[in-house]
């Protein structure tokens, strides 16, 4: 997220195979499942900076952000597509909701501000965005919203976590609420049974998908991350005041996965979400 500079200059630099430091993907989840593929790319076999453990890491001409192939025929019907639920509701979380919902998808938003609860209920939020609200009336009957994480839980598939992560006192971004998401997330998967995957799209430090999140999801749930308890991180390359055209014509997503199955999961969301089908 950022300006329209930031994000041009974001976008050149993918086009040109350039990696983005902010993100450093090679250190984004743990090894829980059988293949860790940053930027769903294979790679060697290394050792997890933490412990010793072991995780797929690029080699250097793999680094060239060379893409899995894409399922880019997939076509969903609406009896196929997973539930999505989205956690915060503010001005990135509530756009990402409407555009699912209009694309298909029913969604349920999860929000501890009874406020944006009641206004996405009502069919107005809050915000100002172009076509944001136009596109929540359109779309009513696939989108709701709650303050019970149990509800959103069970009446999902799939979580994306889409809260604040301000600046602390030391000048890096503060997990605090994207924590308190995996805690409340967790709690309610525990009175869940079968597959959940864990979507963070809140921009987080390098290194702490794997040494706060992961582990922080995994304690509250009692699962570990593997074939019942899918994480990935997804960062969006957008602006404010064009949230929703940035969110339905991205130029490319970018996924940091904990395994192939999550990976895919979420990439067959993108292709059905996005009006064109970009790379995944």
């Amino acid at each position: 997220v950022g300006t329209h500079e930031d994000r041009d200059i974001a976008r050149k630099g993918l086009r040109k195979g350039r990696k983005l430091d902010f993100h450093s993907f090679p250190s984004l989840l743990p090894p829980t499942g059988a293949d860790f593929s940053p930027l769903r790319r294979v790679g060697a076999s290394g050792v997890w900076p933490s412990g010793g453990r072991k995780f797929p890491v690029a080699s250097e001409r793999e680094r060239q952000y060379q893409y899995r192939p894409s399922k880019t025929d997939l076509e969903m019907t609406n009896g196929t597509l997973p539930r999505v639920n989205v956690v915060g509701l503010g001005k990135l979380g509530a756009p990402l909701a409407a555009v699912l919902a209009s694309r298909g998808f029913t969604v349920i938003g999860l929000d501890v501000n009874k406020t944006f609860v009641d206004a996405m209920n009502a069919g107005r939020m809050p915000i100002v965005e172009p076509q944001l609200n136009e596109l929540i009336a359109a779309n009513k009957q696939r989108l709701t919203a709650t303050m019970d994480a149990d509800e959103a839980i069970q009446k999902s598939d799939a979580s994306f976590v889409i809260v604040p992560t301000p600046s602390d006192s030391t000048g890096f971004f503060s997990n605090r609420f994207v924590l308190q998401a995996m805690e409340t997330l967790g709690k309610a998967l525990r009175k869940k049974k079968g597959y959940h995957m864990v979507v963070i799209t809140s921009t987080v430090m390098p290194g702490t998908m794997a040494a706060e999140i992961a582990p922080a999801l995994e304690a509250a749930s009692g699962r570990k991350i593997g074939p019942e308890l899918g994480l990935c991180y997804n960062p969006e390359f957008i602006a404010l005041g064009s949230v929703v055209r940035d969110m339905l014509y991205p130029d490319s997503i970018l996924v940091g996965q904990s395994d192939a199955k999550a990976g895919d999961m979420l990439a067959e969301i993108y292709l059905q979400m996005c009006e064109k089908k970009p790379p995944v």
